[in-house]
């Protein structure tokens, strides 16, 4: 029959390392790529998790000396993580007013927002583009719950299609079943290098916004490593630069904003 002594040591033993535990998965920073589909982020047929947003926040992750992981979220799932403090941080387009709600660690790049229409779209009325009234009455794809620009979203007279990702997107342009598209640039380009007739909108910028209610970033010095390591990013060489790498996995048109 055991001693009291050693049913003591055997609780104490386990105890310290349930306190580990809880200690090292309360301390690790948790990082939302937002699931926006291709070349953003999305799961391969493989349900393996890519793409440019994704495998950003990945680097920049695993540059950190701490713990750190990174999921894949729905847009408003991500907001919600940052919002309740269960996710850390993000990257994701910027506002005035999320300049407040959040932390702005750093710009990661920029995006210029493009509309565009294909030639064989003229047969419908369609010219050349020159002003945002011109796609008025017009069919323009967009990604559900994306916002572009509040003269493009608040204007009710063009007619807007939500889409889930912008694959499904570029395949209904190719079909001749949208008379335009609105979405970065880069990926218009990649897409569609000579036919398309780009209108630009905006430039949004990505920033990496991080969470004010994350437990894990009041602690001391957090927030300064998460800055150092995205300065890393970022290299006057574009050969060295890796926002610029990892955009050319994905876009092989890509060139830097």
């Amino acid at each position: 029959m055991p001693s009291i002594c050693s049913v003591l040591f055997l609780f104490v033993h386990v105890w310290a390392l349930l306190c580990i535990s809880l200690s090292v998965n309360g301390s690790e920073l948790r990082f939302a790529a937002v699931d926006v589909g291709q070349p953003y982020g999305y799961k391969d047929e493989s349900g393996v998790e890519k793409g440019i947003l994704r495998d950003i926040l990945k680097h920049l992750a695993d540059d950190l000396p701490l713990p750190s992981s990174v999921s894949l979220l729905p847009y408003k799932r991500m907001l919600h993580g940052l919002d309740s403090g269960e996710y850390d941080c993000s990257a994701f387009f910027n506002s005035p007013k999320r300049n407040e709600k959040y932390h702005q660690i750093a710009l990661i790049t920029k995006k210029p927002v493009v509309i565009i229409s294909m030639m064989n779209n003229d047969k419908k009325g369609m010219t050349v583009p020159s002003k945002l009234t011109d796609f008025e009455g017009k069919v323009v794809g967009v990604i559900r719950s994306a916002h572009y620009d509040k003269s493009f979203d608040d204007n009710k007279k063009i007619l807007k299609r939500e889409l889930d990702n912008y694959q499904q997107a570029i395949n209904l342009v190719r079909q001749n079943r949208l008379d335009a598209l609105i979405g970065p640039q880069e990926i218009i380009k990649d897409v569609f290098p000579k036919s398309g007739i780009p209108f630009l909108l905006k430039t949004n910028q990505i920033w990496l916004q991080c969470s004010r209610h994350s437990l894990r970033l009041k602690k001391n010095g957090v927030l300064n490593l998460i800055k150092t390591a995205e300065q890393r990013l970022h290299h006057k060489d574009e050969s060295k630069d890796v926002i610029t790498k990892i955009h050319r996995r994905y876009l092989k048109n890509y060139s830097r904003p």
